[in-house]
C-alpha cells in the first residue's frame, strides 16, 4: 500500500511538471529576460512567470522546436507507471538504463534532422544548437543524403529502447488491421454489387410482369366471350314405391321385414339450385389458365360445360403445346385449384 502510494505522487509530480513545461513553452516569449539575453520588456510574458521564462529559453536554444519532446516523454513515463502500478518489478537499473539511453538517441537523432530539412525564427536553427552541433558534423563527410539517414537510423534506434517500440510486432499489428479494412471494403463492395444486381433483376421482373400484363390485357380484349352450356334438365320421374306409399296401407302395423317408410326421409326443396353461377365459372376457367401459365403452358379456355357433379373445361392449348405436358400435371393442378379431383381428357370426340 505504501509503495503504490509513492508511485501514485510521483505520477502526479511527473504529470504537474508535464503542464508545466507545456505553459513554458506555449507562452514563451523572445523578450522575456532568460539565460541566453535579459530581455527588452519589463513585463514578463510567461504563464509561469520569470522561471518558465528561463527554462522555455534553454530548452528552445539546445533544442529548438524538438524542446516539447521533454513534457511529452513526462506523460508517456507517467503512462507507463500508471500500467505498471501493480508490478512485482516496478523499478529496474536495466530498463531505466534503456529507456534513459533510447530517450538521449531520440533526442540527438531528432534536433538533428529538424535541423537538416526544416527552417525556424527560433536562434540558431529549428533543432536548436544541439540539431545544428551534429550538422555540422556530419555534413562535410555524408553530405545531406548520408546524414538523414544516419540520423533516421538512431531515430528508430532511439523509439525502440526508449518507448520499447517492437517493429517486428507494429508491422503485424498495421499488416492485420490493413487485412481487416480489407475485408471490410471486400464487403462493403459485394454486398454494394449484389444489392445492385437485386435492384436490375427487379428491374427487369418489373418490365416482365408490365409487358405480361399489357399482353394479358390486350389477350383479354380480344378474348371471345367462354361459351358456357346450359345444366342439362334431368326429367322427374317418382319411383314405383313412391306411387305405390301414396295410396296408404290399409292397416297401420306394419309386418317384420318391411322397410322404412319414405316418410321418414327429410323432404326435396325443389327450389334448392345447386352448381356454379356464370361469374364463378368464369373466375374458375381464369385461374386455371394463371395455374398452367405459371407451370409454363399457355392455353385458353374456349368452353364450359357444367354439370351437376362435374364440370367441364375446354381448353386450346398454344401453339407447341403438348397435351401430354397437360396431362402430366393432373395432381398438381388439382392441389393449385383446390379440387378433390381432376381429369385430362386429351381428345374429346365431336
Amino acid at each position: 500500500m505504501r509503495r503504490l502510494a509513492m508511485v501514485e505522487g510521483l505520477m502526479l509530480v511527473m504529470l504537474a511538471l508535464a503542464l508545466y513545461l507545456v505553459l513554458a513553452l506555449w507562452s514563451y516569449s523572445p523578450l522575456d529576460p532568460g539565460w541566453s539575453g535579459t530581455g527588452s520588456s519589463r513585463a514578463i510574458q510567461n504563464s509561469v512567470g520569470a522561471s518558465g521564462a528561463w527554462f522555455s529559453d534553454v530548452l528552445y536554444l539546445l533544442f529548438g522546436h524538438l524542446a516539447w519532446l521533454f513534457p511529452l516523454m513526462l506523460v508517456w513515463g507517467t503512462v507507463n507507471l500508471f500500467r505498471e502500478r501493480r508490478s512485482a518489478q516496478l523499478f529496474s537499473w536495466e530498463l531505466l538504463g534503456l529507456r534513459s539511453a533510447g530517450f538521449i538517441l531520440l533526442l540527438l537523432s531528432s534536433t538533428a534532422l529538424t535541423s537538416l530539412h526544416f527552417a525556424s525564427e527560433l536562434q540558431g536553427t529549428a533543432g536548436g544548437l544541439l540539431g545544428k552541433a551534429l550538422t555540422v558534423l556530419t555534413m562535410p563527410s555524408l553530405e545531406l543524403a548520408g546524414s538523414s539517414l544516419l540520423y533516421l537510423t538512431l531515430l528508430f534506434v532511439g523509439l525502440t529502447l526508449g518507448l520499447g517500440i517492437s517493429w517486428l510486432r507494429l508491422a503485424d499489428t498495421i499488416g492485420l488491421h490493413c487485412l481487416r479494412a480489407w475485408d471490410q471494403v471486400q464487403q462493403k463492395w459485394d454486398k454494394w454489387r449484389t444489392k445492385q444486381r437485386e435492384e436490375k433483376e427487379a428491374k427487369v421482373l418489373i418490365k416482365q410482369r408490365k409487358q405480361a400484363f399489357d399482353h394479358y390485357a390486350e389477350k383479354e380484349r380480344k378474348r371471345k366471350p367462354i361459351e358456357i352450356a346450359p345444366v342439362r334438365e334431368v326429367p322427374k320421374q317418382p319411383s314405383k314405391r313412391v306411387q305405390k306409399e301414396k295410396q296408404g296401407r290399409l292397416f297401420d302395423s306394419p309386418t317384420v321385414g318391411d322397410l322404412p317408410p319414405l316418410s321418414m326421409l327429410n323432404s326435396w326443396d325443389e327450389n334448392k339450385k345447386f352448381g356454379f353461377s356464370s361469374e364463378a365459372l368464369e373466375a374458375m376457367s381464369r385461374l386455371l389458365e394463371i395455374k398452367l401459365r405459371d407451370f409454363g403452358i399457355e392455353v385458353e379456355v374456349v368452353a364450359i360445360n357444367p354439370g351437376p357433379v362435374i364440370t367441364r373445361f375446354e381448353v386450346q392449348p398454344a401453339p407447341g403445346i403438348k397435351v401430354s405436358r397437360i396431362s402430366s400435371l393432373v395432381k398438381d393442378l388439382a392441389r393449385s385449384l383446390a379440387v378433390p379431383s381432376l381429369r385430362v381428357v386429351e381428345v374429346i370426340p365431336g
